[in-house]
This record gives structure tokens, C-alpha cells and sequence, in this order.
């Protein structure tokens, strides 16, 4: 069997978004790829989406229903792993639409082991964005998603099963968010190359109940990084060596120190607050952290006192000044 006619399974999650399934399965089924497995996995919805994923089965037999208690986003998708066929698998969101083209060019670009493809995405509200004729794929290295926009989310691209059952790569049911970057981390380990498809094919729909929104929240964003944080340790504490390769990980947790001081700069938090938010760390996955990686170990526990000490006396400085000005 050649490489673009291998099955790949097409996992949606689907919870509270009777308005956008319609649209979001429509644009699935009109793939110009046809050799997909469509999974929708019902996550306990209480509004209609049971039975129109139900109908949407009966008009194509391509299409799998699972109907399950709630569990979250995690656990959905989890689910749709379990039963999944494919040789390869997409995940999209219940919410957003793709373009026709999409997996048939994630296929395409498909074209050497232990490489991983993506396509670029774009934000939208209301109609969604037309279709366009997809770019060239451009070649890069595989740890390059990691510190990038990219790595937020496995929407918009192709895994390869026997790497997600051969390291029992799962999503971490304990996060709500950003749990798409402790997936890219745990299966960035395992690739050699990154391949990107820059035309946007993958349209993420921005409602008021979406991640995006809450991402002005800088305390709930320094919690969310801690907590993932804590995901991508217990799985190195847990694997040992199995849990891949150093260099992504040693990114990944420098990542995690930077967007923390980043948030908390934003939020104007100072050092007290800083440590009332980190206490949530798991320490027995730290001790791994202490041992592997004794650099990114030592700044994250000795710069955020000159870090914060300095940010605070810029602010004094700043007020010194300010007040300064007013009197003169």
C-alpha cells in the first residue's frame, strides 16, 4: 500500500457546539483525501450533538460514533485513540472547520519516517475563511516546533500511530490547557524532522467560551505552564529514557520558564505571588529535573530572585521618577 492511500483516522471531540458541528463534520467528510476513519467522540454533550453526530453516521459509513461520560477534551480525544484504525491520525476540533485540501496535503508532504507535517491555521469569527490553493511544504528540523507558535496545538497535523502506541503517548487528562504542548513534547522526542505546510488549512473558530479568550488571565496562564510543566516531568520520571529525546525536553522546560516570568511581568506579579503560583510543582518529578537537567534547574530556582528583586526596583524606579516629574 502506497503512502496516500493508507487509512488515516480524523478525531474530533465533540462538547457543547451544537451551532458549529454541522459545519465542522461537513467540511471533514468533503475531504479530497478519501481513505479516512472519522471518529466523533460525543464527550457526554447535553445539548444536541449526540444525535446529530448519530445522524452524521448513518449518511456516511466512514464515520464512528463513541458516546462516553464526560471527561474533558483529554479524555475524549484519548478515547478516540483507543478505537482508532488509521496508520495516521488528525485531530480537529468540534468547533473549527478545514479546508478540503487538508489531509490530502499533510499526506503528500508525507514522505520519509519519523517526520512530522503541519499545516498553518488561521483565526476566524463568523463565516469561515475560503479555501486556498495549498503551498509547497518547506523542510525544518523537527525539534524547530517546540519553541514556536506551532507547538500549541496538534490540530492541522498528521502523527504517525505505531509512534503513539509503540511510546504510549497520551494526552494528560489532568490539564485543561495546554495540553496540546506537553503532546507535541512527549511525540517531538520521537521525529527528526518537521515538515510545514505554510498555507493556512485549518480554521480555529474564536467563541467566547474559547482558550484564546481566557489567555489574559496571567495567573491562570503561570498555573497552566506549571501544571504542564509537572505533565512532561512525570512522564520523564515515569519512562526514563524512553521518554525521548534530551534536547526537546531541555527546550521545552527553558520555554516554560520564559512564558512564566513573561506572564507574570504582564500580570504585574510579584515574587511572593510568583512562588504562591509555582507551589503546585511536583516535586518527585522535580528531583528528575534536578538530576538531568542541573542548568535549567539551578536558574529556575536562583533568577527569579534577582528577576523579580530587579523588575521591582525598575518599578520603584520608574514611580521615583514619575513622581519626580510631578513635583517639578
Amino acid at each position: 500500500m502506497s503512502m496516500t492511500q493508507q487509512k488515516v483516522s480524523v478525531i474530533v471531540p465533540v462538547y457543547k457546539v451544537e451551532p458549529y458541528l454541522d459545519p465542522c463534520i461537513e467540511s471533514v467528510v468533503n475531504q479530497t483525501y478519501r481513505e479516512l476513519e472519522i471518529i466523533l467522540v460525543d464527550d457526554g454533550s447535553p445539548d444536541r450533538c449526540p444525535g446529530l453526530c448519530d445522524d452524521w453516521a448513518g449518511r456516511d459509513e466512514r464515520i464512528r460514533v463513541v458516546h462516553k461520560q464526560n471527561g474533558g477534551l483529554c479524555s475524549a480525544r484519548n478515547a478516540g485513540l483507543d478505537i482508532a484504525t488509521g496508520r495516521w491520525v488528525v485531530f480537529v476540533d468540534s468547533d473549527d472547520v478545514v479546508s478540503v485540501h487538508l489531509i490530502q496535503s499533510l499526506m503528500q508532504a508525507n514522505t520519509c519516517p519519523k517526520l512530522l507535517c503541519a499545516s498553518g491555521y488561521r483565526r476566524f469569527t463568523g463565516a469561515p475563511p475560503a479555501d486556498q490553493k495549498p503551498e509547497p511544504a518547506v523542510r525544518t528540523g523537527g525539534k524547530d516546533l517546540v519553541p514556536s507558535r506551532s507547538g500549541y496545538y496538534c490540530w492541522a497535523a498528521l502523527y504517525d500511530m505505531q509512534i503513539i502506541r509503540q511510546y504510549g503517548i497520551r494526552f494528560d487528562e489532568a490539564l485543561t490547557n495546554l495540553e496540546d504542548v506537553a503532546w507535541n513534547v512527549a511525540y517531538l522526542a520521537y521525529v527528526d524532522e518537521l515538515c510545514l505546510i505554510p498555507t493556512s488549512q485549518y480554521f480555529y473558530r474564536v467563541t467566547p467560551n474559547s482558550v484564546t479568550s481566557q489567555c489574559a488571565d496571567q495567573r491562570w496562564q503561570v498555573r497552566s505552564w506549571v501544571r504542564t510543566r509537572n505533565s512532561v516531568l512525570r512522564r520523564v520520571l515515569e519512562q526514563g529514557a524512553a521518554a525521548g529525546d534530551i534536547g526537546v525536553l531541555r527546550q521545552f522546560l527553558r520555554r516554560c520558564q520564559n512564558n512564566i516570568f513573561a506572564e507574570c511581568i504582564s500580570g504585574h506579579l510579584g515574587y511572593g505571588e510568583y512562588a504562591a503560583l509555582c507551589r503546585e510543582t511536583d516535586w518527585a518529578a522535580m528531583a528528575v529535573f534536578q538530576s538531568q537537567f542541573p542548568g535549567e534547574y539551578a536558574c529556575m530556582h536562583h533568577l527569579p530572585w534577582g528577576y523579580f528583586l530587579g523588575y521591582s526596583g525598575a518599578l520603584r524606579l520608574r514611580s521615583w521618577l514619575r513622581n519626580l516629574k510631578n513635583r517639578s
